[in-house]
């Protein structure tokens, strides 16, 4: 667990987003800010397996990213970037942890 990410406002950065075969394509988003492997990774798993063109996704915990496979001739990573940090733990509260840590100049 990193307690200390308590005070980052989780942010999504796209890292890829390729096609691997003709109307299948592979997205691999960075998660910045993510406190543990448990219900920090299940939530936004969750999330994503819901959306209809989602076929499998997995959590890279040494890049800290999402990689997610799906069926479509475009990208939806604004799509999953939505799915992901809707599925935050009290981000709300996270975003004025990190204003108020920004104002003290508290380092992370």
């Amino acid at each position: 667990m990193h307690l200390n990410r308590l005070l980052e406002n989780p942010k999504v950065t796209v890292l890829s987003d390729v096609e691997v075969a003709k109307g299948k394509r592979r997205a691999e988003l960075h998660v910045s800010g993510i406190l543990c492997e448990t219900v920090c990774v299940t939530r936004p798993t969750v999330a994503l397996r819901k959306l209809p063109e989602v076929t499998s996704v997995s959590f890279d915990s040494d890049r800290e990213a999402f990689v997610i496979d799906y069926e479509s001739a475009s990208s939806l990573t604004s799509r999953f970037e939505r799915a992901i940090l809707g599925a935050v733990i009290a981000r709300a509260a996270r975003a004025w942890l990190e204003a108020i840590a920004r104002a003290l100049k508290i380092r992370r």
